[in-house]
C-alpha cells in the first residue's frame, strides 16, 4: 500500500474488483495451485490490505517492508511450503496458464532445479511474470544477499550466479520483455481497464499484450 509511485493502489478499483482482488482470482483458477497467501508488510499502512484478504477468505502473513526476500522465507516455512509460486502483487492480468506452465515445468525438473521462471531472459510481458521457487534455496541464497535490491526484488542474486543454482528457464518465442501489463502507475491502470473493458477478465497475457502495443501506437 506505501509503493512510491502509486501509493494505496492495491485497493484500487479496476474493472470492478480491487488490483488485489483482480490478481487474487486469477491466481485462484490456477490448476497448480493448492493455497494462496497474501505476504504483506507489518506496516499499519498494510493493515488494510490484510483486511481485505481477509474479507475475501485468504491467508496472510506480514513481515519486514523493505526485505521481501526474507518476509517470502518467512512465510514458506510458516505455512511448511517446499516450493512457491511467487506472483507480484500489481499483475492484475497475470495469466493463470503461465503459472500452471511453470509448475509443469518444476514438476519434471522437481529434483534438479531451484527456480523455474520466465523472466531471465525475459521474453513475456511485465505483469506476468512467474518465478516457482523452492524455499530452501531462497534460504541458502539469502546468507550471500548484499544489496538492496537483492532483499526488495527477491531473485536478483540467483540470475547473477546461475553457477550457484539450478535455474530453469520458459520463454513466450517473442520478444515482449518491454511490454507493461503491471500496475506501477494511474495511467497502467487506465491502460489495464480499457483492456479489460475489450477483452473481459478472462483476458489471456497474449490478447493483452495485442491490445497494449495497439493502444501505444
Amino acid at each position: 500500500m506505501s509503493s512510491r509511485r502509486f501509493p494505496g493502489k492495491m485497493l484500487v478499483d479496476v474493472g470492478g474488483d480491487s488490483l488485489l482482488g483482480k490478481v487474487i482470482k486469477r491466481v485462484l483458477s490456477c490448476e497448480s495451485v493448492t493455497r494462496v497467501v497474501v505476504a504483506t508488510s507489518n506496516e499499519t499502512s498494510d493493515d488494510a490490505l490484510c483486511e481485505a484478504a481477509h474479507r475475501m477468505g485468504i491467508e496472510y502473513f506480514r513481515g519486514s517492508l523493505s526485505d521481501v526476500a526474507g518476509r517470502l522465507i518467512n512465510c514458506g516455512l510458516t505455512y511448511n511450503a517446499e516450493v512457491f509460486i511467487r506472483v507480484n502483487g500489481d499483475s492484475p492480468l497475470i495469466c493463470p496458464s503461465l503459472l500452471d506452465e511453470g509448475c509443469r515445468l518444476f514438476a519434471r525438473c522437481a529434483e534438479t532445479v531451484d527456480i523455474v521462471t520466465n523472466v531471465m531472459p525475459r521474453t513475456f510481458p511485465r505483469g506476468q511474470s512467474v518465478e516457482v521457487i523452492r524455499t530452501d534455496a531462497l534460504e541458502r541464497g539469502y546468507k550471500d544477499f548484499f544489496k538492496n535490491e537483492h532483499f526488495e526484488h527477491v531473485t536478483p542474486y540467483f540470475y547473477a550466479h546461475p553457477e550457484h543454482f539450478r535455474i530453469e528457464n520458459f520463454s513466450s518465442g517473442h520478444s515482449m520483455g518491454d511490454i507493461q501489463l503491471s500496475v506501477d502507475t494511474l495511467a497502467d491502470l487506465q491502460a489495464v481497464e480499457v483492456i479489460l473493458q475489450h477483452a473481459g477478465g478472462d483476458v489471456s497475457w497474449k490478447t493483452a499484450a495485442t491490445l497494449k502495443q495497439e493502444m501505444c501506437g
